[in-house]
């Protein structure tokens, strides 16, 4: 197991699909691909979040794809 995917945890979200915590942010999923699994910041609307993350279908190998917080 790598590093980073010890600090990848899952919550129920409450319209029933799951939450990602990373890094101390939230993601939702968003899409999934042939073999990645796309998220995107829960936060997007309330704090101008524009972070997505990346993993693969397992749920594993997090990669975080762009800025989390815009600059004000």
């Amino acid at each position: 197991m790598a590093a980073n995917e010890a600090e990848v945890t899952f919550i129920d979200s409450n319209k029933g699909g799951r939450k990602l915590f990373y890094q101390g942010f939230s993601y939702t999923k968003r899409n999934t691909g042939s073999v990645s699994v796309y998220w995107a910041c829960s936060e997007r609307e309330k704090y101008t979040c524009n972070g997505t993350l990346k993993t693969l279908l397992d749920l594993s190998n997090p990669e975080v794809s762009s800025s989390r917080i815009s600059a004000l």
